[in-house]
């Protein structure tokens, strides 16, 4: 049975995450489709302490491995830098999806 977020979830988006590993100095990314649901705010940065303040937020399906920072998520054709990652699980520990909090946008 899908949970609250995969049901809400209809967004396509893409995220880049770093592999680990650096060719020629530059740094690897893979990419990973996932389904999105997003949430306005009506300003967006990041205060003195680097905490998001005012950013977008979105809701993420669950994926096959949690999202790291530092990442992206593309969505709309609008690239994002993931700030926070918070993992949200039932009452059982089962996996339901992920808030992702980002700033920017360019």
């Amino acid at each position: 049975m899908p949970g609250l977020i995969e049901r809400v979830a209809k967004t396509a988006a893409v995220l880049k995450q770093p592999t680990g590993t650096v060719s020629d100095g530059v740094v690897q990314y893979s990419t990973v489709d996932c389904l999105v649901r997003g949430f306005e705010n009506a300003a967006q940065g990041f205060d003195e302490y680097g905490r998001v303040r005012y950013g977008r937020v979105f809701l993420v399906a669950p994926l096959a491995s949690t999202p790291v920072l530092p990442g992206t998520i593309t969505v709309d054709g609008v690239e994002y830098e993931i700030a926070s990652v918070k993992p949200y699980r039932n009452l059982r520990g089962v996996l339901m999806g992920y808030r992702i909090a980002v700033a920017g946008g360019a």
